[in-house]
């Protein structure tokens, strides 16, 4: 093997190695970027707990008085 061909192999070398290079940083910002939004969308959730909480028993208490209403239990406010 000539030093030409060497010298042709290695460089097909370097460019694989900075193209594996250039993907797993690509990939390991893709991976940040979930990571990041996935503790943004918990963080999220967390905060609207108390509201979803909250909205079920209002709709609980919205059930429960109609379904007395129609059973002739309440009034109908007037």
């Amino acid at each position: 093997m000539t030093n030409q061909d060497w010298e042709s192999r290695m460089n097909e070398l370097r460019d694989s190695q900075l193209v594996s290079q250039k993907l797993l940083e690509r990939l390991e910002g893709t991976v940040n970027q979930i990571g990041e939004n996935t503790v943004y969308l918990q963080k999220q959730v967390q905060a609207h707990e108390h509201d979803i909480s909250e909205l079920r028993a209002m709709m609980a208490s919205l059930i429960t008085n109609i379904d007395r209403f129609i059973q002739g239990r309440q009034s109908n406010g007037h």
